[in-house]
């Protein structure tokens, strides 16, 4: 049975933080260690042959391995603090990887207690730290279409009548992705731009996601 937190350390919001990157950490460790006996494994020591076998326990192993620790407290980026209120990111990247891991995280102080209040991502429409190992390819914008920068239109020129002219002229067409409206759509709904909430991103990007009929 889990112990609960000591009130002093509750105080602290880097400690609050360090305790939820823990959890995470050792959720994974579980959920790897359970890939020992799950269903896939069970059928494969029924059905499979022993190489088999013994390559699907090394791959569990080797992800077990190579679990990265979480960051230390120091290499928490302050955004904001204040004794109301603090915005910190950590960045979860392994040594090596190209993409950015980062989490923002919110937390409000209420009766001398830190409580986080919000978990985000870096919103891959628009966010500059998804592309930051990557200058020069693209240029995001927090809360801008990456597709047409804001301005809500496209290189693509479409034929429009000018009546005042009479003639006909070409102008740039609307943005498809972003509907000529200049916004990214991805974290439209959020309260904070370039950013979404962690918990919610995965289910907003499936429903932004065209239906294909059987």
């Amino acid at each position: 049975m889990d112990r609960p937190i000591a009130a002093n350390a509750r105080s602290d919001w880097r400690f609050v933080i360090r305790a939820y990157l823990d959890a995470q950490w050792e959720d994974q460790r579980r959920r790897h260690e359970a890939d020992f006996q799950n269903c896939e494994a069970r059928c494969l020591r029924e059905f499979a042959a022993e190489n088999v076998c013994r390559d699907h326990e090394q791959m569990i192993r080797h992800r077990l391995a190579t679990l990265e620790m979480p960051p230390p407290e120091s290499a928490y980026e302050v955004v904001q603090e204040d004794p109301h209120r603090v915005v910190a990111l950590v960045d979860k990247r392994p040594p090596g990887s190209i993409w950015s891991l980062v989490t923002r995280f919110t937390l409000e102080n209420n009766a001398a207690e830190w409580k986080i209040v919000a978990v985000s991502i870096p919103c891959s429409g628009c966010s500059p730290r998804i592309f930051e190992r990557h200058k020069g390819l693209f240029s995001p914008q927090e809360g801008l279409c990456v597709f047409c920068g804001g301005s809500g239109k496209t290189r693509a020129l479409s034929k429009r009548w000018r009546w005042f002219f009479r003639r006909l002229v070409m102008t740039p067409a609307p943005c498809p992705p972003c509907d000529g409206k200049g916004i990214c759509q991805r974290c439209v709904q959020s309260s904070e731009k370039g950013w979404m909430n962690s918990f919610t991103a995965e289910a907003e990007m499936q429903k932004r996601q065209p239906k294909v009929d059987p």
